[in-house]
């Protein structure tokens, strides 16, 4: 199945300021002018309404980090899913391994897919295993990540959420340091054939996967062209205007 083209901007705690977080989606909305396929911005939380609500155009979607699971109430410091869709956000990562390591659990994460689907945000949820072993128990993190996290989603649920392979010790690093397009499509197809033992293939096939970990302009044509993914979860690279617009290019040549 041919998939739309998909590239995922996560800003995390990045820039520090307004102004410059302004600065920054001015340089991302030019990369973004000639740009086949869907590009989500994903602001750190206090920069998002701004940017979202004052956005004029169509070419660029808007994503939040994090979501929280209730509606409503006596939660200090959360934001509910609603919330997030009144300041015209579509998308929400969840899962990514910066909030795992802060105690984040795959119950956790659950909650938040399901109140996320609930408000009609589009959920990026994020797996990926610390590191790999010759026994391959890495496997088993990423099949958990997924039959966990998805616990209780409907069939006609699934194709609404997008999946991204982020493996923790490729994450933040060069090219190089990437994983090589054929162990991507190793896990893209292990992926759906762990979310192929519970729901229909159909449905399976629908899913957008990403990919994560150190995704640069000088790799992303191998891993989109023999990788089994769709797109890519962007890091550091989204945060370098240059760098980005050229990835965006390579990506939209393909």
């Amino acid at each position: 199945m041919k998939y739309q083209k998909i590239v995922v901007a996560n800003w995390k705690a990045n820039p520090p300021t307004l102004i410059e977080a302004r600065k920054l989606f001015a340089a991302v909305k030019k990369a973004a002018g000639s740009f086949r396929g869907a590009l989500v911005v994903c602001p750190p939380a206090p920069f998002l309404a701004d940017l979202a609500l004052s956005y004029r155009g169509s070419r660029i979607r808007f994503g939040a980090q994090d979501v929280f699971y209730e509606k409503g109430g006596s939660f200090t410091g959360e934001y509910s899913a609603d919330m997030l869709r009144s300041i015209k956000a579509q998308y929400v990562i969840l899962g990514h391994s910066e909030r795992r390591r802060l105690g984040e659990t795959n119950e956790d994460i659950n909650k938040k897919i399901a109140a996320a689907l609930a408000a009609g945000l589009t959920p990026i949820l994020a797996v990926g295993e610390k590191g790999r072993d010759a026994e391959g128990n890495y496997f088993q993190t990423i099949e958990e990540q997924l039959k966990k996290g998805l616990s209780g989603i409907s069939d006609s649920s699934l194709p609404k959420i997008i999946i991204a392979y982020e493996p923790v010790w490729a994450i933040g690093k060069r090219a190089e340091d990437a994983m090589k397009p054929n162990d991507v499509q190793e896990m893209a197809i292990f992926i759906r054939k762990t979310l192929a033992q519970k729901y229909p293939r159909n449905a399976v096939d629908k899913v957008a996967i990403l990919y994560g970990g150190s995704a640069e302009p000088e790799n992303v044509a191998g891993i989109l062209t023999d990788g089994g993914v769709s797109g890519f979860l962007v890091g550091h690279v989204s945060l370098e205007p240059a760098r980005f617009k050229e990835m965006l290019s390579v990506i939209s040549d393909l």
